[in-house]
């Protein structure tokens, strides 16, 4: 089966059909969640209960401080953005090749995925020197 999320044209920044790959058990996860909603019907209700559209900042303080992870410290805050980088960051720390982390980041080339999203750690600089050092010329 095809575990995959289509998103129409009109949700798209670059008004092109869009898919996003899901793993069985989250596309399980979420087939539940929209279980008899409305074609029309958001699948994620960000509205408060008196009408007014949620502040995701505050959700993501909220989110934050339940996992005891710092909201803000020295690289920045946790937002959206942040989540994106992480997990485009992680599917190259996992060596995923790059046309892929392009696709599954929904973008429309590799500048675009490394020049705002890849974030060479001091960790990650250390192993390819280790690496270097190792070499026999």
């Amino acid at each position: 089966s095809r575990t995959v999320l289509v998103l129409p044209p009109a949700l798209n920044k670059n008004r092109k059909v869009g898919e996003i790959v899901l793993a069985e058990s989250h596309f399980e996860s979420l087939l539940a969640h929209i279980k008899g909603r409305g074609e029309e019907e958001p699948l994620f209700n960000l509205l408060t209960p008196s009408g007014l559209q949620r502040r995701t900042e505050r959700m993501m303080k909220h989110d934050c401080g339940v996992a005891e992870i710092e909201y803000e410290n020295s690289q920045g805050f946790a937002d959206f953005h942040s989540l994106r980088t992480t997990y485009i960051n992680a599917l190259r720390i996992l060596e995923v090749q790059d046309s892929v982390r392009v696709k599954m980041a929904r973008h429309g080339d590799i500048k675009t995925t490394r020049g705002s999203y890849d974030s060479i750690e001091f960790g990650e600089m250390r192993s390819a020197v280790e690496k270097l050092a190792k070499l026999s010329w």
